[in-house]
């Protein structure tokens, strides 16, 4: 439990060390009230912005649980996530909370803490709500423990060696991936425009992808046939490529 012994250090130096570097400081106690009182008026200010914190929001938890699936070889499925996600959210409004999402740093607690089943969300539920009376305890918790806590949790998931090793497989998908993690570092905090570039990118390398097909010919003398076989995907993207190609090899074949 080396996050929770740090923790515990921390709030001890807090108290009585005389650190005076930042602190978390007052946290509210108690339970959330319930209640449907939207405030309607700025719904039209916040329809964009909500959209984009739903779709950093999904981003970054199914990013995290494809790494993790494919590390312990374990099913995943986007819309369970996109489920849970959501109604997570509805529950968040309905209590006057933040948006909610997954998170690198909670999801590599607690999978290095060895969670590997819904159990262990519940028990950190249970044990949140049941941590709540002694809230103000963390006030004196140095932000540098919790700076340290996350740092320790996300540096595993920097895999700068699959960056690499993507550059030698395919140059264009190594661009759009080297080019969304230099944007999330030098428009941090904004990483949603960081992750909507990336986005972007990756849909405009995949139409470009699609759209240089490569079509092989064949051309029997004997029997005057003039075999086409294209190497790609097919659809009206790279309709005018097959068409020019064809177009080029009748000309050269009049026969």
């Amino acid at each position: 439990p080396g996050v929770l012994v740090a923790v515990a250090i921390g709030v001890v130096l807090g108290r009585h060390a005389q650190y005076t570097a930042p602190m978390v400081g007052d946290i509210p106690q108690g339970l959330p009230r319930l209640g449907v009182d939207f405030a309607w008026s700025h719904l039209r200010e916040l329809l964009v912005p909500g959209l984009v914190i739903a779709l950093v929001g999904f981003a970054e938890p199914a990013a995290i649980a494809r790494a993790l699936a494919t590390q312990d070889r374990s099913p995943w499925s986007a819309n369970r996530e996109l489920i849970g996600q959501g109604m997570a959210n509805v529950a968040s409004a309905l209590s006057h909370a933040f948006p909610v999402g997954g998170s690198f740093s909670r999801t590599m607690v607690n999978h290095t803490a060895g969670g590997r089943t819904r159990w262990s969300g519940a028990i950190t539920g249970i044990a949140v709500l049941g941590f709540l009376p002694f809230a103000p305890v963390l006030a004196a918790l140095p932000k540098a423990v919790l700076a340290g806590v996350i740092i320790s949790a996300v540096l595993k998931l920097v895999q700068v060696r699959a960056l690499w090793q993507l550059s030698r497989v395919s140059r264009a998908q190594a661009f759009v991936g080297w080019s969304t993690f230099a944007l999330t570092l030098v428009l941090a905090p904004r990483v949603d425009v960081a992750v909507g570039i990336g986005i972007v990118l990756g849909i405009a390398v995949h139409l470009w992808r699609e759209r240089r097909i490569h079509i092989g010919t064949h051309y029997d003398e004997q029997q005057g046939v003039l075999r086409l076989v294209p190497v790609g995907v097919l659809y009206f993207g790279s309709a005018n490529v097959v068409d020019e190609a064809l177009i080029a090899e009748l000309v050269r074949h009049p026969d």
